[in-house]
């Protein structure tokens, strides 16, 4: 007994003026004539989508639907579909994560190659390098992006205040975008010629030198909350056997301090060592606490807080 024949189902393809939009929302709402011809949908119907209210034709050969919000994302989405470049200065810093003062503004900035000649348009910059577009950018948040060492060079070049440059240095810092080191290393090897470089060089210094002070600040801090004194660069040891030396110590309540400041605390390798350094410390009875610069200055009394409850533990242990 034969089977009955399984009847084929076809599927109606989509039609391109739903191809169309699935990739402007693909894009941030944003759709270039170039895509939606691929697609099948031609300048006149792009046209009497427009006329329609359902499309807005944002610069030559660029649309988007109508009712996308616009932030500052899809200014630089916008920006990087029309034209052959990268996101750079203070547009880069914003998309690595920094919005602090002299970084938010309505302006987009954008590094070519030299020699090209992009569209002008309002709110765009227009940087040009005789460099090699694909040796410093890298992808971020679906946009190419000066990579944040180059985008640190670029800055230090800009006319922006040492103190707006210096926050933005510390936030790579610290967010382990780049690490002291490989900077020390560029400006050592590859810096000569490089526009700011002094200002860099000095900026970084300072940077370095916060990690003393904020020791210091750190002491009059627990002194001024009535703690008592712990041991400064302490070396912890177990049986003889060496652990590891911490910031700030109460050896006798077997509590430990680390300030995790800039120079020595973020590279990879200096991270990974941090943490097996501080778990033998901890394997070996001690309570092991950590903070920041960052935090000592913003919230110095949390600090103080978790300091008092290790110390009680300690007491009550």
């Amino acid at each position: 007994m034969h089977g009955q024949p399984q009847q084929q189902v076809n599927c109606p393809r989509p039609r391109p003026l739903a191809l169309m939009m699935e990739t402007a929302f693909k894009h941030r709402g944003f759709v270039t004539t170039a895509q939606a011809s691929k697609l099948g949908v031609d300048p006149k119907e792009l046209q009497r989508l427009v006329a329609r209210g359902l499309l807005r034709r944002e610069s030559r050969g660029l649309y988007r639907v109508t009712g996308c919000e616009v932030g500052f994302l899809d200014q630089v989405m916008a920006v990087t579909i029309r034209m052959k470049g990268v996101v750079s200065h203070q547009s880069a810093a914003r998309i690595w994560g920094h919005c602090g003062p002299g970084f938010v503004e309505d302006v987009v900035h954008l590094t070519v190659s030299h020699g090209s000649h992009p569209e002008k348009s309002a709110g765009l910059v227009i940087h040009a390098t005789r460099l090699n577009l694909r040796n410093f950018a890298t992808m971020r948040s679906g946009v190419p992006v000066t990579v944040p060492l180059q985008t640190v060079l670029d800055l230090s070049g800009q006319d922006i205040a040492d103190c707006d440059l210096g926050a933005f240095l510390a936030h790579c810092v610290s967010s382990r975008l780049v690490t002291v080191r490989s900077l020390e290393r560029y400006l050592s090897s590859q810096g000569r010629g490089v526009r700011g470089i002094v200002r860099l060089r000095r900026l970084l210094d300072d940077l370095c030198a916060l990690d003393s002070l904020v020791e210091a600040e750190l002491l009059g801090i627990l002194a001024a909350a009535g703690i008592e004194r712990p041991v400064t660069q302490f070396v912890i040891r177990d049986s003889g056997r060496f652990l590891g030396r911490v910031d700030l110590a109460w050896p006798l309540r077997r509590v430990a301090l680390e300030l995790d400041g800039f120079r020595f605390h973020s590279d990879p390798r200096s991270f990974v060592s941090d943490r097996e350094r501080g778990n033998r410390i901890v394997a070996a009875g001690w309570a092991l606490l950590r903070t920041t610069p960052a935090s000592v200055r913003e919230s110095p009394h949390l600090v103080i807080a978790d300091v008092r409850m290790a110390l009680a533990r300690s007491r009550a242990a």
